[in-house]
């Protein structure tokens, strides 16, 4: 039996999370004939050459080579328009799919045929039961933060019938959340179904593209995302979920601005001039954050390699 599901993958390169998960779950794949596409937005031929052997194994590959760099926006979107099955599972290239789950996944599909299934992650997500959550504002204040992961979420097709499925509309860096919160505000009745097994994982030591940039990605990027979006999200639940990704996550920790001090993406004049909007998101006072941003940060990049140094020998 199909279950009418694909799996696409916009993709900068790597090639180990993919390579696993299609020999992880190959059993299931091929019985289910699920079709994997990918879309290569490197310029290097390593993800090209290891698509190469992976078809020998898993013939339902489909793979594109951007001849021009899209950048990560414009290569989800070419992900998750390009596929024609009834659900499209968009994934990132550093994903890990868990095998115990992903029937799980299936069943879900074909029982409830939801538009939205959601997933959980190295359980980010607590004190949520399996199941259908259709309050709009409780949706976005309680998930809005876990769904900003590629691979959270599994579309319906048909919920890309809408005018505002347009990729010049997708806010930047985050065009998967104005995607599910506008399916959502189309389709109140339907919410989510959120699958509360931890159905994915990220591979270990993989970077994410926004690192060396993560100020202006969550906190001003992610603020835009989220106020472009309808006006069934209350001012208040906006405004929740904007501080949520950061409180949830301690994504701008003591450890978060040492490494970006290292690679000058934090100075005392961006402390200056963001200052508040960084208190907000950050558990650090204005002391410790002045330190770090006064240190030299080639002192920090030393002082970084040492510490993964020590750390991976201890």
């Amino acid at each position: 039996m199909s279950s009418n599901l694909s799996i696409s993958i916009p993709s900068y390169e790597r090639y180990e999370a993919i390579e696993r998960n299609i020999l992880d779950n190959l059993d299931c794949f091929l019985k289910e004939k699920i079709k994997i596409y990918i879309f290569d937005d490197s310029s290097s031929n390593n993800l090209k050459n290891k698509v190469k052997e992976l078809i020998k194994v898993y013939p339902y590959i489909e793979y594109t080579k951007n001849n021009i760099a899209l950048g990560h926006d414009k290569n989800f979107f070419q992900a998750i328009s390009t596929p024609k099955s009834e659900f499209i599972w968009i994934i990132g290239d550093s994903t890990i799919i868990n095998p115990l789950t992903f029937e799980e996944i299936l069943k879900v599909i074909r029982s409830d045929n939801p538009n939205l299934i959601c997933i959980n992650k190295d359980s980010r997500i607590k004190n949520f039961e399996s199941g259908v959550k259709t309050d709009p504002n409780f949706i976005l204040e309680n998930f809005g933060w876990h769904l900003t992961y590629t691979g959270a979420t599994i579309y319906k097709r048909k919920c890309f019938d809408h005018l505002f499925f347009n990729a010049a509309n997708l806010p930047k860096n985050f065009p998967q959340i104005y995607i599910i919160f506008n399916v959502i505000n189309i389709y109140k009745d339907n919410g989510i179904y959120w699958l509360n097994s931890n159905c994915i994982s990220s591979l270990r030591k993989s970077q994410s593209y926004w690192i060396k940039d993560s100020i202006n990605v969550f906190i001003f990027d992610w603020k835009d995302a989220i106020d472009k979006l309808p006006e069934t999200y209350s001012e208040e639940c906006k405004y929740n979920t904007e501080l949520s990704h950061s409180v949830k996550t301690n994504l701008f920790s003591l450890k978060m601005f040492i490494i970006l001090r290292s690679y000058g993406s934090f100075n005392i004049y961006i402390l200056k001039n963001s200052l508040d909007k960084i208190l907000a998101h950050s558990k650090l006072n204005i002391i410790v954050l002045s330190l770090i941003a006064l240190t030299p940060k080639s002192f920090l990049y030393i002082f970084l390699k040492m510490w993964r140094f020590l750390r991976h020998y201890r």
